[in-house]
């Protein structure tokens, strides 16, 4: 199934940024939206992504994660994707999973996901078997718990 991302809004501010992209599936048409700031009372960057997900959205939010944790001298990370749809395949999440680890060299980082979504959980398997500081969870808190931990 093609198809194509288009951004159509844009808000910002100092400390996030949520774009609004159309994907495009045939005639049926579904939004994609993203957020990055830092938690209240941390020094936790939060990712969110909210809709599908392609192995492009995710080499481009890569790198918006890092340098949004560069930027603001944050070390470490959650990335929310429990109310994404994944849009890539094996092969895609595999080749991202070995990307992860050098972009997030000096990261440490918790990835929150559906319990059904095999292709977060994957990912960060391949990322955690080439040494990447990356662990998978299903419960927020959690997440939250390690990261302090």
């Amino acid at each position: 199934m093609n198809f194509v991302p288009l951004i159509v809004d844009t808000q910002s501010d100092n400390r996030l940024s949520r774009p609004n992209i159309t994907m495009r599936f045939g005639k049926a048409k579904q939004k994609s939206t993203y957020s990055i700031d830092v938690m209240k009372n941390s020094e936790i960057a939060l990712f969110r992504w909210t809709g599908p997900i392609t192995i492009e959205d995710r080499l481009r939010n890569l790198k918006r994660m890092v340098d949004f944790c560069h930027e603001n001298g944050l070390r470490k990370l959650i990335i929310d994707g429990r109310d994404q749809e994944s849009m890539t395949n094996t092969i895609e999440c595999f080749d991202f999973g070995t990307e992860v680890p050098k972009a997030f060299r000096g990261l440490k980082v918790a990835v929150v996901h559906r319990q059904d979504d095999d292709a977060l959980k994957f990912i960060e398997t391949v990322a955690a078997n080439r040494g990447s500081p990356t662990r998978a969870f299903v419960d927020f808190d959690k997440a939250r718990e390690w990261l302090d931990s």
